[in-house]
């Protein structure tokens, strides 16, 4: 594989060079960038694909940003469920469907 080859994981920028969600919106208090920074880093160790990481970070992001940039470790099950149902029902977000075996 070429050295500047898309899925090379050194080469996709960090949590603080990559883009913003649509609108832009102010960045993360510096403890959420250091959080982003860590899961990053299990992401590259677990071998994740580069889009999965950069769809990770991007998801993130979002929900740390939907509760102001709160500490998302202070956050739990009703902020999740409270985020879920601001995409479905303001983002237009679709669920995830499940096949039956």
């Amino acid at each position: 594989m070429e050295a500047n080859h898309a899925t090379i994981a050194r080469d996709t920028p960090g949590p603080e060079q990559a883009p913003t969600p649509s609108p832009p919106q102010a960045g993360p208090p510096s403890e959420n960038q250091e959080l982003l920074k860590s899961v990053m880093a299990e992401l590259r160790r677990r071998a994740y694909a580069i889009r999965t990481e950069q769809t990770y970070l991007y998801w993130k992001r979002r929900f740390i940003a939907c509760f102001g940039y709160r500490d998302p470790r202070q956050l739990g099950a009703a902020e999740v469920k409270a985020f879920l149902e601001r995409l479905a029902v303001h983002g237009k977000v679709l669920p995830a469907l499940r096949t039956r075996r």
